[in-house]
């Protein structure tokens, strides 16, 4: 949770406060009263590559076109948001991708992010529908 409450935050141009876990509706929780879903790595890829109309495939290829990249990118992002695993099996997933790679495909989404507005909208829309998946 706090690092969900930490990456939507900025993502929607707020201050981390207590108010905002309430006021978020990416960050209510359903009662326990059910076994929660979960997201899986494959869902975040399906949900971007249907996005960005790329065959799911090649989000995993060592290709350095700039679409496949951008997805790709977002798709790692997302899945440090939504996924509870090492910076390592996520490269691992991605292609045998290294850590440092997760890392930079994270920090050239936040930072695009702040620049582009566009950019912006067209992740926190991903990100929407990701979460449509848990619920």
């Amino acid at each position: 949770p706090a690092i969900r409450l930490t990456t939507i935050a900025p993502m929607r141009n707020k201050l981390i406060s207590f108010g905002i876990s309430f006021n978020e509706p990416l960050l209510w929780k359903k009662p326990m009263t059910t076994v929660p879903k979960s997201v899986t790595k494959e869902d975040i890829v399906r949900v971007v590559s249907n996005y960005y109309d790329i065959p799911t495939h090649k989000i995993f290829l060592k290709t350095r076109k700039r679409n496949i990249v951008k997805a790709r990118q977002i798709s790692m992002y997302l899945s440090r948001i939504f996924i509870d695993e090492s910076l390592h099996d996520t490269g691992q997933f991605f292609g045998g991708r290294d850590h440092t790679t997760v890392i930079h495909s994270c920090q050239t989404v936040r930072n695009l992010m702040d620049t582009e507005e566009l950019y912006k909208g067209e992740v926190m829309l991903l990100c929407e529908e990701v979460e449509l998946l848990i619920n």
